[in-house]
């Protein structure tokens, strides 16, 4: 049989002709029975000798005037035996949440089913289409038993239903509700009230219900919540696709987080929530799951107007290079370099001090480390606003290492950096000279030593040392003789 699903479900639709052949079940329906609706189609047969069977598959093509290409289709195996290999559930409660008088599909309607009796206990929840199955699962090879189905939370602006007593036969076919007889006869599925007011629809075959709500007597109301984004419409790239936000009434969590993203605009409304609380109006708020990287975040007075800015951010270059010369400067690899970020108050012209790994004390983070390529260049970006301090940790080969350090502060939204300045400990360092978009250039002092051991220039300067000696020796004598005269 075909059941039309939407607006109102389970409306029988019986078909033309139903042939069957050796590729399958063919069905003909009247297209005018069909025509802008959203259809399942519901079909059984028994099997046999079911441990002959390997694997059971299932496909469908509607035709009409044209092909409909998109079709789901799946397997569903309601009580009896199993084999091993057959794909399927073995035994369910179909349930659908619907508005007790506009038929309206529910989502959001929290649902618990336990068994007398038994340890079996499961929470559902109604999607979108107002669906939910419950899986059974057997007790001496049998589905039989009294269950009890309770609305623990009913969706928004809805009063939840009372309490369901459901009673399944060996097979999963509910026989009874609120001790109700459920029939098996019939053209149409029965309809289970209670002081005139619609509990539950019980489908012909007996294994789906419809559960009604009425709608909330309390005054409700909707909140909407905006994403607003300050990045110059994603100018960097780096916006993230989707943010989750909470909800709050009163101070406490109301509902699941929400997404929000492109498709719905950014924003999000919750609809037919209550407005008050014991009679005093509830203060809804809203909160930003997590900041996205990259960004801070605003909320207006009502804290419903989420508005993320992107932090700015500044580039920092430099060239290493012989400090004989910044006219014509020569660059000069090799040289390493640790640069901190202020993470608190900081004392002027004060040295950052190091444990023996690099690691600062007091108020610094590491930001990174750095060494100069093959033509001296030392790039630092992504650099937010803050007090950083730079600190040569290795210089180049045949070059003196600095003992002192260079400060600078960067204001990364105006683009613009104050400093640096050097800070000395025994000897002033080198001057960092340019500027924040042409760059900086930084010089390194060669190391002078003495000529090496060995060879002729070392036999020389010995011959020189030993000449000087005498000749200090002879000046002295020739003095005291004088004297002695």
């Amino acid at each position: 049989m075909l059941w039309d699903t939407y607006p109102k479900y389970f409306n029988q639709v019986t078909p033309e002709s139903i042939e069957i052949t050796d590729e399958g079940m063919k069905m003909n329906f009247k297209a005018n029975e069909l025509e802008g609706k959203h259809v399942r189609i519901f079909y059984w047969y028994k099997l046999t000798a079911l441990r002959d069977i390997e694997s059971i598959t299932n496909s469908v093509k509607v035709l009409g005037a044209r092909e409909i290409p998109e079709v789901n289709s799946k397997i569903e195996i309601i009580g009896g035996a199993t084999a091993d290999g057959i794909e399927g559930t073995m035994g369910q409660i179909l349930l659908y949440k619907q508005n007790n008088s506009e038929n309206d599909l529910l989502s959001g309607a929290e649902f618990t089913l336990t068994k007398e009796g038994s340890k079996y206990s499961k929470i559902k929840t109604s999607d979108e289409s107002g669906e939910l199955v419950f899986a059974l699962e057997k007790e001496d090879n049998s589905y039989k038993g009294t269950y009890i189905l309770t609305e623990t939370k009913a969706p928004n602006g809805y009063e939840a239903g009372t309490p369901i007593t459901i009673e399944l036969n060996d097979h999963g076919e509910i026989v009874k509700v609120n001790n109700q007889s459920i029939s098996a006869s019939g053209s149409s599925g029965t309809l289970v009230e209670e002081d005139n007011k619609k509990i539950c629809w019980v489908s012909k075959d007996r294994l789906a219900l419809i559960v009604y709500n009425k709608i909330s007597t309390e005054e409700t109301t909707n909140i909407t919540t905006t994403k607003v984004w300050e990045d110059a419409n994603n100018q960097d790239g780096i916006r993230p696709d989707k943010v989750k936000v909470q909800l709050f009434a009163n101070g406490d969590k109301y509902g699941d987080q929400v997404e929000l993203h492109v498709d719905n605009n950014w924003s999000y409304t919750w609809e037919k929530i209550p407005k008050n609380q014991g009679g005093i109006e509830i203060i809804y708020t809203v909160e930003e799951v997590e900041v996205p990287k990259g960004y801070t975040v605003s909320y207006s007075e009502d804290t419903l107007t989420i508005t993320n800015e992107q932090i700015p951010e500044v580039d920092f270059h430099f060239t290493k290079i012989d400090a004989a010369d910044y006219e014509n400067p020569v660059p000069l690899s090799g040289a390493k370099f640790t640069l901190y970020k202020a993470t608190g108050e900081v004392t002027d012209n004060l040295l950052v001090i190091t444990d023996s790994e690099g690691n600062p004390r007091g108020n610094w983070e590491i930001v990174g480390m750095y060494e100069s390529d093959d033509v001296g260049l030392v790039s630092v970006t992504n650099l937010q606003s803050g007090t950083y301090q730079l600190i040569e940790t290795k210089a180049p080969a045949g070059y003196q290492l600095p003992t002192g350090q260079w400060r600078f502060v960067i204001d990364a939204k105006n683009g613009t950096i104050s400093g640096p300045i050097a800070i000395t400990s025994t000897t002033a360092p080198p001057a960092l000279q340019g500027n924040l978009s042409t760059g900086y250039l930084l010089g390194n002092i060669k190391s002078y030593t003495l000529p090496l051991t060995g060879g002729n220039g070392a036999y020389w300067f010995a011959v020189l040392g030993l000449g000087c000696i005498l000749l200090a020796v002879g000046l002295a004598r020739v003095k005291y003789m004088c004297r002695s005269k």
